[in-house]
């Protein structure tokens, strides 16, 4: 069995590196695949797939994706990117970091994106390195900012039965 989950994952790279089929329907085939032969359980399978880490930050991202779209984000932007470029980047700065803990730090990277390259006064260029800064300084303090505490969280309750707190990540050795 050992061979065959081997042999069976070096196809699905060799599948994905070939850009035949998209990944979904290649990570779904070989699921389906282990299914079938006996490999995993029905109950195994359907565990993995509603992963609350996933789900929790898939709707992190739905969230952001609303921002983008609404006019809030283009206010915010503006009201952030007036007076001195010093003074704009650290506006800029320290609402990423706010936002990002409480949100994916990826999609509020991703929301404000749209928004720098639209403005005309400062060049992106400037902004772009202290706005992914920011993200992943904001990321790393909350439970939800970024996905690998997310993953970890799943991890720690698998093995202990206890969750994480929101706050867990924002002391350094807590």
């Amino acid at each position: 069995m050992v061979w065959a989950v081997l042999i069976s994952l070096g196809i699905l790279v060799g599948v994905l590196v070939s850009g035949r089929l998209p990944p979904a329907v290649a990570f779904v085939t070989l699921a389906a695949s282990y299914l079938l032969i006996g490999l995993v359980d029905t109950t195994t399978l359907l565990q993995q797939y509603t992963n609350p880490a996933l789900a929790t930050l898939l709707l992190l991202l739905l969230v952001s994706q609303a921002l983008e779209r609404s006019p809030w984000l283009g206010w915010l932007s503006e009201r952030l990117l007036r007076g001195s470029a010093h003074g704009a980047t650290a506006r800029l700065v320290g609402t990423t970091a706010i936002l990002s803990a409480f949100l994916n730090n990826t999609a509020v990277v991703a929301a404000f994106l749209g928004a720098l390259s639209r403005q005309t006064r400062i060049a992106p260029s400037r902004l772009l390195l202290p706005l992914s800064y920011a993200s992943i300084l904001g990321g790393i303090t909350t439970l939800v900012g970024t996905s690998t505490h997310l993953v970890i969280n799943s991890f720690v309750l698998d093995a202990t039965g206890r969750e994480l707190g929101m706050f867990h990540f924002s002391l350094v050795g807590k």
